[in-house]
């Protein structure tokens, strides 16, 4: 996290790290493996083999993410576009299954938003999250509102609770 902070995405320790990774990530919290997704997305570093097992820890312990680690999980596929039906389906799902009081605006606009980059939310699944992103309007920032509205419009899926 902190490297990528920095912004150096040297690719020779990008590799070793991403190697050591795969070896050392069995018993990772959810935290840790959604911090080294987003770490690599931040850098823009697509690494399909490291981000292929991130991908598969993380649904085994899908039930134990909070709203942070299920956002920047969804930010960090989708911002390398890489494209994880089963992930993004069970971050999905465990985001509408938190309660009101586990998940904020932005976690649900930034889940919307990835969902919608990845074409990989059907129209029921866009319905529910805007019934969700609508429950939490009152806290909504500027760019919450401007993902959950570019979420719709690029799924081309209206939601009239929402938009009215």
């Amino acid at each position: 996290w902190a490297y990528a902070q920095l912004m150096n995405g040297h690719s020779g320790l990008f590799r070793a790290l991403g190697e050591a990774t795969m070896q050392k990530c069995e018993n990772w919290s959810p935290r840790d493996l959604a911090n080294i997704a987003w770490a690599w997305a931040r850098l823009g570093r697509l690494d399909q083999p490291l981000l292929n097992i991130v991908a598969t820890k993380t649904l085994r312990n899908i039930d134990k993410m909070n709203q942070q680690d299920l956002s920047n999980t969804a930010w960090a596929y989708a911002r390398l576009e890489l494209q994880n039906a089963p992930l993004m389906a069970g971050i999905t799902a465990q985001a509408l299954q938190l309660g009101q009081q586990q998940i904020n605006n932005r976690s649900l606009a930034l889940i919307t938003w990835a969902s919608a980059k990845l074409l990989l939310a059907s129209e029921a699944t866009m319905a529910s999250l805007g019934d969700r992103c609508l429950a939490t309007l009152v806290e909504a920032s500027p760019q919450g509102l401007a993902n959950v509205v570019w979420a719709f419009a690029t799924a081309s899926i209206q939601h009239r609770p929402l938009f009215e």
